[in-house]
């Protein structure tokens, strides 16, 4: 394989590993704020259950805050949209060498 054609498909390799990061990170952003407002939702239920009327009040208020802010900022959205780009990548990097190896000529042994 010529060395243009391998230092290509090592940058597009270096490309699909940056879509496949952001994307990891964009699953944690976007879960950064539902998992506490969920917790805290729960939380609040369960303080209330036991006439904890103080915390129910205070975790309740986290929740809602959490579901404000996410409302307000959603973050992590484009997650799917990374990792397609990943796998199209990769799709792309595969049809390459495999054209490659098949124009190719064999030798003989």
């Amino acid at each position: 394989m010529p060395s243009e054609l391998r230092e290509y498909l090592d940058e597009l390799e270096q490309w699909a590993m940056r879509n496949y990061n952001d994307g990891r990170k964009d699953t944690v952003a976007f879960w950064s704020l539902k998992v506490p407002a969920i917790i805290a939702a729960a939380s609040a239920g369960i303080f209330a259950h036991f006439n904890w009327t103080i915390a129910g009040l205070v975790v309740g208020s986290i929740g809602s805050g959490c579901v404000i802010i996410d409302g307000l900022h959603p973050r992590g959205m484009l997650r799917n949209i990374h990792l397609r780009a990943f796998h199209d990548i990769r799709i792309l990097i595969g049809k390459m060498t495999l054209q490659w190896r098949a124009r190719s000529p064999v030798k003989p042994q």
